[in-house]
């Protein structure tokens, strides 16, 4: 399971959670496993990641050639605070995957907070900088994985970025530099 969502970027400098628990806490649908029934839809905060966010700009971010996007919505639940997002995924060719969310004040149940990630191998690193508060995760298996989980205000953004499963293992500086660039973005 993952700790954050994938949230799209804009901008020259640009840049999903599987369902289920795992030991730590971290549980819910990630962003990409919605049924795309949201289509154009907004988050609470006013931003559709699709329509904020250039698909050629956040495939530069990552040096991916990205043919593909599309919106969907889910539900997460990280250390007990649940909410829904609204997300936008984009797909390459090489099979990695870029998927960028974000959840305004109204999409948080119980009200928003902030809840910071639970890492699967690692904790999570801190991210000076971004946001009010954020967080870098990394797993290096099956083509590697990076989630960036950051919030402004009463704004979420997730940003998760997986690598082929069968190809080689994405460099994780490019990654973690791409997925800054569309949080700053989406947060902006």
């Amino acid at each position: 399971t993952s700790d954050a969502d994938g949230d799209d970027a804009a901008g020259g400098d640009v840049g999903s959670d599987d369902a289920g628990t795992d030991d730590d806490g971290d549980e819910g649908d990630d962003a990409g496993s919605g049924d795309g029934a949201g289509e154009g839809r907004e988050s609470s905060a006013g931003i559709d990641p699709c329509v904020a966010l250039d698909i050629d700009e956040v495939g530069e971010a990552f040096g991916l050639d990205l043919t593909e996007a599309g919106q969907l919505t889910g539900e997460r639940t990280v250390q007990g605070v649940s909410w829904t997002t609204i997300a936008c995924t984009w797909s390459s060719e090489a099979g990695a995957d870029v998927t960028a969310a974000v959840a305004g004040p109204d999409e948080f149940a119980d009200g928003f907070t902030c809840a910071e990630p639970v890492g699967v191998l690692d904790d999570p690193t801190p991210i000076d900088g971004l946001g009010d508060q954020a967080w870098w995760t990394w797993d290096d298996f099956q083509g590697g994985k990076g989630d960036l989980a950051a919030c402004a205000g009463e704004l979420r953004v997730d940003v998760t970025v997986e690598g082929p499963r069968e190809g080689p293992l994405l460099d994780e500086d490019q990654v973690r530099e791409g997925s800054v660039a569309v949080a700053e973005a989406l947060l902006a």
